[in-house]
């Protein structure tokens, strides 16, 4: 009994790594480092999913890749949370099988809000032969159809935080700082917009040079929803000893 469940245990989070291994479909974390620094940019979120993949969806499994149908031997709920025109809204299946409000929620749903699924279920024990109740949490941010780009792409992009900033730290050694963390947004004409400071380096001086240098980064290509209409986008950039 405890081992089949340290294996489930063990699955579940492989499932969950694999899932969270990207920041946004088809943009992968972007991770540089320079001697002892990391330079990284990504989505404000772990895990993401286009509302494409929602197309013709019927099956939980249509919607969560990699998802463990055959770990389960019967269903106790299935819950689907999203925001559809800023309003939360919750329907509820009993099997993998999607119902029609189900459906009605992943075909409305908000770009860049989460998309919730959780699911209780029953699972065999085969250590004792007996069915174990267990429940499984899937979040995943909706983002753009194509997703906004720095325009020469990723590598000039880091190149650019790179050359704009590293002879300006103050320091190179891991244990002298904790990093910096900005949030900043992408608009429709690919500027950059609402750059903050949410993790501060520690020196005035560094973060106001971090801070202009995301706020005076050149254009990038706005992202784009499955109506070809441009939006907005958010991202990170850190900077910092080790990745994220």
């Amino acid at each position: 009994m405890i081992l089949n469940k340290i294996i489930t245990l063990i699955s579940a989070v492989l499932l969950l790594c694999n899932l969270g291994s990207y920041s946004q479909s088809g943009f992968p974390n972007i991770i540089e480092k320079e001697n002892e620094l990391y330079y990284e940019v990504h989505g404000t979120y772990k895990r993401s999913v286009k509302k494409t993949q929602f197309n013709n969806a019927k099956l939980i499994r249509d919607v969560v890749s990699g998802y463990p149908s055959n770990w389960i031997s019967s269903y106790v709920s299935v819950e689907i949370i999203g925001t559809c025109a800023g309003k939360v809204v919750k329907a509820y299946g009993l099997n993998e099988k999607l119902t029609t409000e189900q459906i009605q929620i992943l075909n409305t749903i908000d770009l860049a809000s989460n998309l919730v699924i959780n699911v209780k279920y029953m699972y065999n024990d085969f250590g004792i032969n007996k069915l174990e109740n267990s429940e499984m949490h899937v979040e995943m941010t909706v983002v753009p159809e194509v997703e906004a780009e720095f325009i020469g792409g990723e590598k000039q992009l880091i190149s650019y935080l790179k050359l704009n900033s590293y002879s300006k730290l103050p320091t190179k050694k891991p244990n002298d700082f904790k990093g910096a963390v900005i949030k900043f947004t992408i608009t429709e004409g690919g500027d950059v917009i609402n750059a903050r400071t949410t993790q501060k380096w520690g020196d005035v001086k560094t973060d106001q040079m971090l801070l202009d240098l995301i706020k005076n980064m050149p254009k990038w290509k706005p992202a784009i929803n499955t109506n070809g209409v441009k939006v907005k986008q958010d991202f990170v950039f850190s900077v910092g000893a080790g990745g994220c």
